[in-house]
């Protein structure tokens, strides 16, 4: 079944979206990297950069798990993300 809706190819980028959540493990519990406290939480994902075919328009396919954790733990993870 083909569903031309649906057609979008890859980019090959990668882009890491970080922001504060203004909250700390009172409410999202640990760092999911360290496992320690913290005092204020960041959120974090890695999206895939996909290209529409029907008018070339770019969005960011954000499929991947999100992450809840430290800005400098954050950092560390980004460290190893794709680069292209």
């Amino acid at each position: 079944m083909n569903n031309a809706g649906v057609i979008n190819y890859p980019t090959g980028r990668f882009i890491r979206e970080t922001k504060s959540t203004g909250r700390g493990s009172d409410y999202f519990g640990n760092c999911e990297i360290c496992g320690k406290h913290m005092s204020e939480c960041f959120i974090s994902r890695l999206s895939r950069e996909r290209k529409r075919a029907s008018d070339g328009s770019l969005y960011l396919d954000k499929s991947q798990p999100v992450i809840f954790a430290h800005e400098i733990c954050i950092s560390q993870v980004a460290s190893s993300d794709p680069v292209y």
